[in-house]
Formats: C-alpha cells, sequence, structure tokens
C-alpha cells in the first residue's frame, strides 16, 4: 500500500472490510463498489463509490481518478484525516453511547 496511490475493491458483496480502514492509515482513495454493506459505511469523502456491479462505471471512475492528481491528492489528503472515524476510541464512544 505505501508504493500506491488508488486501492480497488472489486469484491461483489463485501461486508465491513477491514482492508478499506487500512486504506485510510495509508492515506489512500478508495473505489469501490457500493456493495449492499459495508464500504457505504466507511467510505465517505475520501473515496469513490460506484454503483454496485457497474463495471463501465467502475472502469471510467477509475481511470478518472488516474488522470486527475489534483481530486487523488485531495482524497488521499480526506483518507488521512478520517483514519482516526474507527479507532478504538471512536468505537468505544459510539458502544457507550449505545448501551
Amino acid at each position: 500500500m505505501r508504493r500506491s496511490s488508488i486501492f480497488c475493491l472489486t469484491s461483489k458483496t463485501e461486508s465491513f472490510g477491514m482492508v478499506l480502514l487500512e486504506c485510510k492509515w495509508a492515506a489512500l482513495p478508495a473505489v469501490s463498489y457500493d456493495s449492499p454493506n459495508g464500504p457505504r459505511h466507511i467510505i465517505s469523502d475520501d473515496g469513490l463509490l460506484i454503483e454496485h456491479n457497474n463495471i463501465k462505471k467502475f472502469a471510467f471512475e477509475l481511470s478518472d481518478l488516474i488522470r486527475d492528481e489534483e481530486r487523488r491528492v485531495k482524497l488521499s489528503e480526506n483518507a488521512f484525516k478520517n483514519r482516526h472515524m474507527f479507532s478504538a476510541k471512536e468505537v468505544m464512544k459510539k458502544w457507550n453511547d449505545l448501551l
């Protein structure tokens, strides 16, 4: 991940993909299908959610992101800024609030 500039998640189904959290810590924008669960709860302003199983749209958006360095850098900055969203401290706070 350290030598990458984009992470692609092409799973047809995905629950809570830990790799998407790892992307945030590596400051990588993620491009993922908006599968029924998971990615939509992790990716916000730090990546791209593509209509589930829309291969043409995925390819187009990925190609566009490869060419658009400014957008890629902004998404990378957001990913690193959002890395604490799922930290133990934040998750425990949510559990405490719930219980």
